[in-house]
């Protein structure tokens, strides 16, 4: 059965009206698939036909919704910062990546972003002196804007962003491990408790700088030796926070902590710890890069090393394993739940006391 279009042609918008037999059909053609799209109006009446695609136009139309040849990167940047971007806790990096593109990209359209003048941008960053980890963080802003724009309809087509290979071992920019002899010197220039507090959940957790400046003691279970990185109510990100054990230490440094932010001790959490680090790690004489993620990987170093299970030291670092579902909920209360882990941290808390007495004695007091 062949389709029949009205002379002249109805059509609003991309959508036109076609019969088939005695039937009104919305008819339009679909760029992605290549093809022509149609959907009956279920009507045989032509002037109901052309009510029903009025109808259907109207309540679909976004005025906002152009082709990627008609909008500018920094609009698109824009729309995703002040719609979305500003609200996630990495806004302040987001902004800055904003700022490189638009000052790269100025006034180009989003259609200009060919993976040709992409890679021309990628090797402009390398000539700034920017790693490869941040040259991929300002590409993966690239894709979330262009990304947000095309589901919310700002833009017709999705846009093609080349991805950032980062080799594994380059983490090291995040934080260099630390020697023994150079944590006992780091945990020796610490002279402020909140701090002191801050590098022993570093160390004890393996966890991530942000979820320790987060913990409530509401996430503390001292009775199962039990910290629940991830808060009451947060969703878990890509960035898992896992349950962890107590070492002993940490049970002995916050048991007399309740109902506060364990890193301040009072109910308003202390926003940066990086001067104070800074201060601490200028008066230890360390050199390199070290910052709070010099504990995390200070400690996966010395987990392989007391030979832990792998398994145990990716649930430690809550890099998730997708075979386990619903029993990682329960899986903490097993008493054999990173037992290795615990007691690896726990050597090398023994270990660091015996080359620096200030962490005893902060402990015990």
């Amino acid at each position: 059965m062949s389709w029949r279009e009205p002379k002249p042609r109805y059509q609003i918008g991309k959508w036109f009206l076609a019969q088939r037999g005695s039937v009104w059909y919305r008819c339009g053609y679909n760029s992605r698939t290549r093809q022509t799209e149609r959907v009956s109006l279920s009507t045989r009446d032509f002037q109901e036909a052309q009510q029903r695609l009025a109808e259907f136009f109207i309540e679909t139309y976004n005025p906002n919704k152009v082709s990627k040849a008609s909008i500018t990167l920094a609009r698109a940047l824009t729309i995703y910062y002040t719609e979305h971007g500003v609200n996630i806790p990495s806004h302040t990096s987001v902004k800055t990546h904003c700022e490189k593109l638009i000052d790269y990209w100025k006034d180009a359209l989003l259609s200009d972003l060919s993976i040709r003048e992409q890679r021309a941008f990628k090797a402009h960053l390398e000539t700034l002196g920017c790693s490869e980890g941040y040259i991929q963080r300002i590409f993966t802003t690239l894709r979330a804007a262009t990304n947000f724009c095309y589901k919310n309809e700002y833009i017709d087509k999705p846009v093609n962003v080349m991805s950032i290979s980062v080799p594994m071992h380059n983490n090291v920019e995040m934080g260099r491990p630390l020697s023994l002899e150079e944590m006992a010197r780091l945990f020796d220039a610490i002279e402020l408790d909140y701090l002191m507090r801050y590098c022993l959940l570093m160390l004890g957790t393996l966890a991530r700088p942000t979820a320790v400046m987060e913990l409530h003691s509401r996430q503390l279970n001292h009775d199962y030796r039990l910290i629940t990185l991830n808060p009451p109510g947060r969703k878990q990100t890509k960035k898992y926070r896992p349950t962890v054990k107590m070492p002993e230490f940490i049970h002995q440094a916050t048991r007399h902590l309740t109902d506060c932010n364990i890193i301040s001790g009072s109910n308003v959490p202390i926003k940066s710890v990086k001067t104070s680090f800074a201060t601490a790690i200028k008066k230890a004489e360390l050199t390199g890069k070290v910052t709070g993620y010099s504990f995390r990987h200070t400690m996966t170093r010395w987990l392989r090393s007391q030979s832990v299970p792998p398994w145990e030291v990716v649930a430690q670092l809550g890099h998730r394993m997708e075979q386990y579902s619903t029993t990682e909920i329960y899986a903490p209360y097993d008493p054999a739940y990173l037992s290795n882990c615990v007691e690896a941290i726990e050597g090398y808390f023994e270990a660091l006391s015996k080359q620096c007495m200030a962490v005893q004695n902060f402990v015990n007091n």
